[in-house]
């Protein structure tokens, strides 16, 4: 995802704009791909709050992602 952060685009240009994989269903031991997400740390942060609706947000995401590089594939 283009080293960037998903919700503010933040780009990791060096240690302190560190970027984060963070687990869309929150399980740490989850690692595949549908299910992780780069974020800042203060993206990060904010979602650790509210974590159904941020769940349901990072889902939709995905998949409209997953859309859109099926579509560039079959263009």
């Amino acid at each position: 995802d283009n080293y960037k952060c998903q919700l503010c685009d933040q780009l990791q240009i060096n240690y302190w704009s560190k970027l984060y994989n963070h687990h869309i269903d929150y399980d740490k031991k989850n690692y595949k791909e549908s299910n992780l997400i780069t974020l800042c740390r203060k993206c990060n942060s904010k979602v650790n709050f509210n974590r159904e609706c941020w769940k349901n947000c990072f889902s939709k995401l995905m998949k409209k992602r997953r859309i859109m590089l099926w579509e560039k594939r079959n263009a």
